[in-house]
């Protein structure tokens, strides 16, 4: 599909995934600038869209990320290697800020656990068990 695609579409401008967005999960059935049938747009945005969609429910909260508002200092580093935008600053009970992990957006990469610098942030539920369930995913699928 994406050949008969970029073949109709605009000369000299190649396209790899036409309705893409910057928010991870949201597609345009209707992107601009690309000259092909109604039906093939919506059909490109439901193959990116199902591309992503979870094979079956989420059981566990190995991707789940925590911060401790006692230890956080709220210096931003791990909003700033959040590369889903996860991480933002909110009020904590002690009138200042810390960092909190939406868990829709998080896809547990990590990178703000290596950051920190107080501890703050972790994920308790990684623990062998679920590392070995990832592994057994990964090598069967």
């Amino acid at each position: 599909m994406s050949s008969s695609m970029q073949e109709m579409g605009i000369p000299g401008i190649p396209f790899f995934y036409p309705g893409s967005t910057a928010i991870s999960g949201l597609f345009l059935a209707e992107p601009p600038g690309v000259n092909v049938s109604n039906r093939k747009k919506g059909a490109a945005a439901a193959v990116q869209a199902a591309a992503i969609m979870p094979r079956e429910p989420r059981h566990n909260k190995g991707y789940t990320v925590l911060v401790d508002e006692s230890l956080c200092r709220s210096c931003g580093r791990c909003i700033r290697v959040c590369p889903y935008q996860a991480v933002t600053l909110h009020r904590n009970a002690m009138d200042g800020w810390a960092a909190w992990v939406d868990e829709t957006l998080c896809k547990g990469c990590g990178n703000c656990i290596s950051v920190c610098p107080t501890n703050a942030v972790d994920s308790p539920y990684r623990n062998q068990e679920f590392l070995e369930q990832t592994l057994e995913k990964i090598l069967l699928t």
